[in-house]
């Protein structure tokens, strides 16, 4: 990846003068890490760039997530570059300003309570571009850095991916929900609340979620040593059922985030829509009988934890096809707690037998019948397994001495002809 990464660096370098002095300082220090490699030069950039609070403009850049790695070790490249959505940013920096609030109200063991949260900032935002393991496939909610340590001394940043969500939610036609709801006012639930409920999940998921709780001392702010290949399944269980337990807590009210004659048809729809996805997610696994994705892995668990351990999640079949029913709303909230508490002390531990038995039991395997009857149900409506985005055009606009003026923005509404296009333009990178 030389000519690749030295191509990174000088788009790096170019970038210094243009940016903010707390973002200059972080890319100084990636630029660092990326002629190094030294895990100290990665700490200081993960440290420099949380310190940058306030840029307008910013961008996530390096080889982050160990999602596609069996070992979860290696980490994929993916670059971003977004700007702040000042007006959708209320509701994410809300929950962030009461981060202690939750972490005290936290249904597990208190010695894995973080006292003093600090340093959340969180942030909607508007991506320009993604790429790499972002994009053109990409995440709805980012939460940075991973490194634990980190976290727990300078704290972290979350950002929800606000045109991603509008995009994705308006893509999605109203024959998704109606063939997998048990009931006519499940499907009108879903179509008046699930983009507003799913991004309040997404928000508290990355922002009290993966920047909640601490770990044993004697893991060393390092509990992806300890749990392996099972840290990733983990962390994105302990997330998601951290946005599950508190989305239907009144304190969502207090805070002005949810409206009170309408919360409890928003917790509906959040838990009715984290039932359903637990099994229109098997038409993505379209070979074997194994689950291998991470955040796949997470949900399929707690939906079968709950199924097998509270009254919260039914199996329930008609007419030759299968649903999973949410059927209890307190038992599911009362179930998530339980697991919750659970999880937060395999990851404060490091107990990879638990977590390896966790998901053995409850989040790998899967009957491929039930796969193949989701596939068939899912191609009838042609629906696709996953969904690309394609990212806005940016054409340079120049005067007569070559300085640029401006930028056009164009939509290209092509997938196969942007890919085309990346790589056209970075062939002379590759080998």
């Amino acid at each position: 990846y030389g000519r690749c990464i030295e191509a990174i660096i000088e788009h790096l370098e170019a970038a210094i003068a243009y940016a903010s002095e707390p973002m200059a300082n972080a890319l100084r220090a990636l630029i660092a890490f990326y002629r190094s490699g030294e895990d100290a030069d990665r700490e200081a950039y993960d440290i420099a760039w949380v310190q940058d609070r306030e840029s307008p403009v910013d961008t996530i850049n390096g080889f982050v997530e160990v999602y596609l790695d069996a070992r979860s070790i290696k980490g994929a490249w993916e670059a971003l570059v977004f700007y702040v959505n000042r007006e959708k940013t209320h509701q994410i920096q809300t929950i962030a300003a009461n981060a202690q609030w939750f972490e005290d109200h936290m249904p597990w063991d208190p010695r894995y309570r973080r006292s003093g949260a600090q340093g959340v900032t969180a942030n909607a935002i508007d991506i320009v571009i993604e790429t790499g393991e972002s994009g053109p496939i990409t995440p709805v909610g980012i939460n940075l850095p991973n490194d634990q340590a980190i976290r727990e001394l300078h704290g972290s940043k979350s950002v929800s991916l606000s045109n991603v969500i509008e995009a994705y939610e308006k893509s999605i036609i109203p024959e998704l929900r109606s063939e997998f709801s048990w009931t006519d006012d499940e499907t009108a639930r879903a179509v008046k609340w699930s983009a507003f409920a799913g991004e309040l999940a997404t928000n508290m998921h990355e922002v009290i979620g993966h920047g909640s709780g601490r770990v044993a001392e004697r893991l060393n702010g390092n509990p992806q040593a300890a749990l392996k290949e099972q840290f990733s399944s983990i962390e994105e269980s302990r997330a998601d059922l951290v946005a599950l337990y508190f989305v239907a807590d009144p304190k969502l009210v207090e805070l002005g985030l949810v409206a009170e004659e309408d919360h409890a048809d928003v917790v509906l729809a959040e838990y009715e829509a984290y039932t359903r996805n637990a099994l229109v997610q098997l038409r993505r696994v379209r070979e074997g009988t194994q689950i291998e994705e991470d955040h796949m892995r997470n949900r399929q668990m707690i939906v079968h934890w709950l199924m097998a351990n509270t009254g919260a999640v039914e199996l329930r079949r008609r007419d030759g096809k299968t649903y999973y029913v949410m059927a209890d709303a307190r038992a599911f909230r009362e179930g998530v707690g339980r697991l919750l508490a659970d999880v937060q002390r395999i990851k404060g531990e490091g107990d990879y037998g638990a977590a390896k038995a966790l998901f053995e039991t409850y989040g790998v395997t899967f009957d491929p019948a039930v796969r193949d009857e989701v596939v068939a149900r899912v191609e009838r409506l042609k629906l696709p397994s996953y969904t690309g985005f394609v990212m806005p055009r940016l054409d340079a606009v120049r005067d007569e001495a070559g300085a640029i003026v401006d930028v056009e923005i164009s939509y290209p509404l092509d997938l196969a002809s942007q890919m085309l296009e990346y790589s056209a333009a970075t062939r002379h990178l590759r080998p």
